[in-house]
């Protein structure tokens, strides 16, 4: 598998872009949190008997994908799993209801953005095409 070294090509940038992102928010540090604002206080356990609970699932996912894919990414593969489902039954739900409530715990959880020195970076990328959140392993 190679490996690729991109530092002395992409970190200067993205360090140039991340401060001045920092410079436009106002803040002196590159130092950032980033973390949901709101939207975990609409997040709801499912209820398994409601007559509309797929309706509630679909609800419910979207919501929980859209902080992940935000400021929690350990989340996300719970939801890229959960949005296989077509037709959600009690055992999604439930694996569905684990992750919600995790976030609702905790809610103040998010990214942290730090500046660091460009000379000590290293980026290296590792390219895998196993992908193993469908049943089938497809993708």
């Amino acid at each position: 598998m190679p490996i690729i070294s991109l530092s002395s090509l992409l970190v200067p940038y993205l360090l140039q872009v991340i401060r001045l992102l920092l410079l436009l928010s106002g803040r002196s540090r590159a130092d950032s949190r980033l973390i949901q604002k709101g939207q975990a206080e609409r997040l709801e356990e499912l209820d398994l008997k409601a007559l509309d609970m797929i309706k509630r699932f679909i609800e419910q996912r979207a919501r929980g994908a859209y902080i992940a894919s935000i400021c929690q990414p350990e989340a996300a593969f719970d939801y890229s799993t959960a949005a296989q489902h077509t037709k959600p039954g009690p055992k999604e739900a439930k694996a569905l209801n684990a992750r919600i409530k995790w976030q609702v715990n905790h809610k103040d959880r998010g990214l942290r953005y730090m500046e660091l020195d460009p000379q000590d970076l290293r980026l290296y990328v590792f390219v895998d095409g196993l992908f193993a959140n469908n049943k089938d392993m497809s993708s």
